[in-house]
């Protein structure tokens, strides 16, 4: 069974712990409660260089319940530039998002659309119980 969340978040990072709370919520109904600490990472990450880099008034966050993942997208408005892993200095405040996202998922990329571009991130869950 598939299940998912699908909301249109103003690019203001007040709004980041609120969508947080929603997964945990949404998690914890689709019977995933394990994977809500990286889920809400992950999220906050993609969902973050959403709102600095995105180029709109609101971003789109997709959340998926798939077998044997968890698909958390974020899309924007913003094709110039899109993310890639970075190995900032020690000095640098910024740039080591996508290296968690990196090291938390089985997998991650960026998929341009016709409006901007789409990050998304794949974390494993375990297959549904046989029934």
């Amino acid at each position: 069974m598939t299940h998912h969340y699908r909301a249109s978040v103003t690019t203001d990072p007040a709004n980041v712990p609120a969508v947080r709370h929603t997964i945990a919520k949404l998690l914890a109904e689709w019977g995933l409660p394990e994977t809500t600490p990286t889920a809400q990472l992950v999220l906050s990450e993609l969902l973050g260089n959403a709102i600095r880099y995105g180029g709109g008034p609101t971003v789109t966050v997709d959340v998926a319940r798939e077998t044997t993942a968890l698909r958390i997208a974020v899309s924007d408005n913003c094709a110039i530039a899109l993310p890639r892993l970075r190995h900032p200095s020690e000095d640098e405040e910024h740039g080591r998002g996508l290296a968690l996202v990196n090291a938390l998922t089985t997998d991650w990329g960026t998929d341009p659309t016709t409006t901007g571009k789409t990050v998304w991130a794949l974390l494993p869950t375990a297959a549904p119980a046989a029934r």
